[in-house]
C-alpha cells in the first residue's frame, strides 16, 4: 500500500516522502514519533499493559491533547479552576439549604440511531466543562451561617453522575468519562452512576430539607424555601422522563422549586478573560471566513458554494460547528432575516447579505457582512465586475452610519434598548432621505413607519449561545465584559413602488466586547468600509484567474483547489488568514504552541516529513 501512495504522489508531481513519514501520516502524524506509543498499536504491538493506560476522559484533556489544553486547562483557554470557580459562586448564590440540579443535553438523533454531533447544554458546560452525558447537583455552601457538607469550597458540594461503563455501546460511540478522571480532571467531589441518582438525589434533597428546616427561624419561612432549583422546561435534557418522575412530588408542591436558568444566565453574562478571548478567537474565524468569502464572489457563485466555503474556513481554524445554519443571500432574498435555502446562483448587479457564525471552545461567534457580487469597477477575466450601484450605496450608506454610530456609542452603562433606539433615529433619517415615505414627517418614521423597513432589535448578548443569556433584559447597562452583537439593517420590499431601491437589504453585524473604555469590535477582520468592500469582493477570483492564465501560459497544469492545510490552529490561520488574524486568535485564546515560533516549526516539520 505504501507502494502505490508513493508512486501516486510522485505522478501528481510531489516529491515522494519517506516509509516513516508516510507511516506517521497514516497514523494521525505530521512530525517524528508520536507522543502517545498506543496510537499505532494494531501496525506495531506497542499497546501499553492495562495498568499503565490511562483512565478514560471522554474528551480532550490537557495530557491527552497537550497541542489544544495548556496544563491546567479543562477546556480550550479556561481552567479547571474557573470552572471550580463558577460552581462555587452558583453554591454561594443559592438559597440556604437548597440543591441545584442540571442535567446535560441528551443526544439528539438525525435518522433512526444516526445521532446528530452532540452539542452540549450551555449551563451545564458553564459548570463543569463536560462535552458528554452527566447530570450535576451542586449544594448550597452555607445554611444560615453553617456548613452543609464538605468538599467543593465554602461549603458546597459537587455531586456529578455518569454513565456506568457500558462496553457494547462504548464499540459504537467510544468510550466515556471515568470516575477517577470526573473526580481529578473535572473536579467532582463524588461521582455517582446515572442508576444510583434516584436514590441518591432523593437522599441529597432530604439532607437539604432536614438542614433548612432545623436552620429557619421559623416554620413559614421553611415551607416557604425552595429547596430544590431545578428547570423542568429543559425537555432535551439527559434522562429528563427520569428526573421528571423522581420530582414529580415536588414539581407538585408549591414554593418547593424554583428556576435555574435565572441565576446561571446573570452568572453567564458578564465574560472573563478566558471567556473574552474565545469570543475573540470565535469571531476572528467568523470575520476572516467571511473575508474570504468576499474574495471569492464573482457572478456565477453560488450561495451554497460561498456558505460552503465559509464552513470550510472555520472548520480548517478549529472550530467544532457552525453556530447557526449559514444565510447566504443573493438580492432580494437579503430581505428575509432567517433565509437559509441557499439555492441560487449569484448575478452581477446583485448585492449578497452573508450571516455566519461558528463555534469555538464552546462560545460562538456571529457576523454579517453585505457586498456587491462584484467588486472593484472595470472588466474583469470573468466579465461584468463593477462596485455598487448608486441605489446600493446609498442605502448601503444609510446602515453603515447606523452601523458605526452605534459602536461609537457602546460603553459601559449604555444599554442594547439605548443603542437600538439610537439606530432607530439614524435609519428613520436615512428613510426619509432615500425617499421611501415621501410626505411623511421624521417624526412619523420615527414613531412606526421604520418598521417597515427595520423590524429586529439592534443586537443581542452573544457567548456560549448565539443569542445568549436571553432571561437578561435589553434595558440592563452594559458592563466591561459583556459581549453583544451590533447589527443595523435595512430591508427594501421587492415592490416596484420603491423604483430602483426595491428589493435591496443590507446588513452589518460585529461582535463587541465591552471594555471599560467603550466598544472593542471583535469581528474586524471584515471589512464595512464602503471602498474596502468594493476593492477585496472578487479579488481572489481575479487573482486566481491571473494564475491560471500565468500557469496555462508556462505550460504548467494549474493546480485545483489545495488540500486542506495541515498543522496547529495557528499554522492553519496564518497560512489561510495571514498572520494579524492568527496571531489575534491565538494570542485570544492562549493556546499552547501557537506563536510564530510555533507556526514556524509545523511548517518545518511538514516539508520535513514530504523530503
Amino acid at each position: 500500500m505504501l507502494t502505490r501512495v508513493v508512486a501516486g504522489l510522485m505522478r501528481a508531481g510531489h516529491t515522494a516522502p519517506s516509509v516513516p513519514a508516510l507511516r506517521g501520516l497514516m497514523c494521525g502524524r505530521t512530525g517524528s514519533a508520536p507522543r502517545a506509543p498506543h496510537i499505532c498499536s494494531r501496525e506495531f504491538s506497542t499497546a501499553p499493559s492495562p495498568e499503565e493506560r490511562p483512565p478514560f476522559a471522554g474528551q480532550p484533556i490537557s495530557s491527552t491533547h497537550p497541542e489544544l489544553l495548556a496544563p491546567g486547562q479543562l477546556t480550550p483557554g479556561v481552567t479547571a479552576a474557573e470552572y471550580a470557580a463558577r460552581r462555587r459562586q452558583l453554591s454561594e448564590l443559592l438559597p440556604p439549604g437548597s440543591i441545584a440540579v442540571l442535567p446535560s443535553a441528551a443526544t439528539t438523533y438525525m435518522a433512526g440511531v444516526i445521532p446528530w454531533p452532540y452539542r452540549q447544554d450551555p449551563d451545564f458546560y458553564y459548570l463543569t466543562g463536560l462535552l458528554q452525558h452527566g447530570l450535576a447537583v451542586i449544594t448550597a455552601a452555607r445554611t444560615h451561617g453553617a456548613e452543609i457538607s464538605g468538599g467543593g469550597g465554602g461549603g458546597g458540594k459537587f455531586v456529578l453522575f455518569i454513565d456506568a461503563p457500558n462496553a457494547q455501546r462504548a464499540k459504537w460511540d467510544g468510550a466515556t468519562l471515568s470516575r477517577e478522571v470526573a473526580a481529578a480532571e473535572f473536579g467532582a467531589d463524588e461521582v455517582a452512576y446515572m442508576h444510583e441518582m434516584p436514590r441518591r438525589l432523593a437522599a441529597l434533597a432530604s439532607a437539604a430539607a432536614s438542614s433548612s428546616s432545623t436552620s429557619s427561624s421559623s416554620s413559614s419561612s421553611s415551607s416557604t424555601t425552595p429547596l430544590l432549583l431545578f428547570d423542568s422546561d429543559r425537555v432535551g435534557g439527559h434522562h429528563y422522563s427520569t428526573l421528571m418522575a423522581l420530582l414529580k412530588p415536588a414539581l407538585e408542591t408549591p414554593g418547593r422549586i424554583a428556576p435555574l436558568r435565572p441565576l446561571l444566565h446573570n452568572m453567564r453574562l458578564i465574560k472573563s478573560p478566558a471567556e473574552a478571548g474565545l469570543c475573540r478567537a470565535s469571531a476572528v474565524l467568523a470575520s476572516a471566513a467571511l473575508r474570504h468569502c468576499m474574495a471569492s464572489t464573482a457572478p456565477g457563485v453560488t450561495e451554497y458554494g460561498l456558505a460552503a466555503a465559509f464552513e470550510y474556513g472555520v472548520k480548517a481554524g478549529g472550530a467544532a460547528r457552525l453556530a447557526y445554519p449559514t444565510v447566504c443571500a443573493g438580492g432580494a432574498d437579503a430581505c428575509t432575516i432567517h433565509y437559509g435555502r441557499n439555492d441560487k446562483t449569484l448575478q452581477a448587479g446583485q448585492m449578497v447579505l452573508m450571516d455566519a457564525g461558528c463555534e469555538y471552545g464552546g462560545y460562538v461567534s456571529d457576523v454579517t457582512r453585505t457586498w456587491p457580487v462584484a467588486g472593484r469597477a472595470g472588466a474583469g477575466a470573468r466579465g461584468g465586475r463593477g462596485g455598487f450601484t448608486g441605489p446600493q450605496r446609498d442605502v448601503y450608506a444609510v446602515v453603515l452610519e447606523a452601523h458605526q454610530r452605534c459602536l461609537a456609542a457602546t460603553r459601559p452603562g449604555s444599554s442594547i434598548r439605548d443603542l437600538h433606539h439610537l439606530c432607530i433615529d439614524v435609519l428613520s433619517q436615512g428613510i426619509r432621505d432615500l425617499g421611501l415615505r415621501p410626505g411623511a414627517s421624521l417624526a412619523e418614521i420615527r414613531g412606526s413607519m421604520y418598521r417597515d423597513y427595520f423590524w429586529h432589535s439592534l443586537g443581542h448578548y452573544l457567548g456560549l449561545d448565539t443569542h445568549d443569556t436571553h432571561l437578561v433584559g435589553h434595558d440592563r447597562p452594559l458592563a466591561p465584559g459583556a459581549v453583544i452583537t451590533v447589527e443595523p439593517g435595512l430591508y427594501i420590499p421587492d415592490d416596484p413602488r420603491y423604483g430602483p431601491l426595491a428589493g435591496l437589504g443590507v446588513r452589518l453585524e460585529d461582535d463587541v466586547l465591552v471594555t471599560a473604555a467603550g466598544a472593542q469590535v471583535l469581528s474586524d477582520q471584515a471589512p464595512v468600509a464602503i471602498e474596502e468592500v468594493e476593492e477585496l469582493a472578487g479579488s481572489a477570483v481575479e487573482a486566481a484567474a491571473a494564475a491560471e492564465a500565468a500557469a496555462r501560459a508556462g505550460g504548467a497544469q494549474p493546480r485545483a483547489l489545495p488540500l486542506p492545510p495541515r498543522g496547529p490552529p495557528a499554522a492553519l490561520w496564518q497560512m489561510m488568514y495571514g498572520r494579524a488574524a492568527a496571531a489575534a486568535a491565538a494570542e485570544a485564546v492562549g493556546l499552547p504552541g501557537t506563536g510564530a515560533a510555533a507556526g514556524a516549526s509545523a511548517r518545518e516539520q511538514g516539508a520535513a516529513a514530504v523530503s
